[in-house]
């Protein structure tokens, strides 16, 4: 691997995978903006109806770790295969320990010294030596 093709992933991986990271995440915003829409609807989330008792404390914490637990998983998830899945397609592996160097990593470590973060072996030459 050379220099001008690693650079070359690494700016494939930015440029193709924040869009993608970004339409995720809007999704996410959307799909969290009808579960609420829902809830409200449903009169589970807002004033409670006539007759019904006024709800204490404990009601809204069990309320809210109901809803994280509907809304972290789907979110956390996409986000991780999102990452992953650009990384897989796009991104460059090191030809010594298999591991991504393009994402997860910080670029300009890795064409600032040449060596993989992780194993720390060559590279590409044009690093400064460590």
């Amino acid at each position: 691997m050379t220099r001008s093709e690693f650079e070359t992933a690494a700016n494939r991986v930015k440029w193709i995978g924040m869009p993608i990271l970004s339409c995720v995440l809007l999704l996410n915003l959307v799909y969290i903006h009808f579960i609420f829409i829902w809830l409200q609807a449903h009169h589970i989330l807002g004033p409670p109806a006539p007759g019904q008792p006024k709800p204490d404390g404990w009601d809204g914490l069990r309320f809210g770790a109901e809803i994280s637990l509907i809304v972290c998983p789907p979110l956390g998830i996409s986000l991780w295969l999102c990452c992953s899945l650009t990384n897989r397609f796009f991104g460059l592996r090191c030809p010594h320990c298999q591991r991504y160097v393009t994402l997860r990593c910080m670029p300009e470590i890795v064409l600032e010294s040449g060596r993989c973060p992780f194993c720390k072996e060559k590279l590409f030459e044009g690093g400064d030596e460590i």
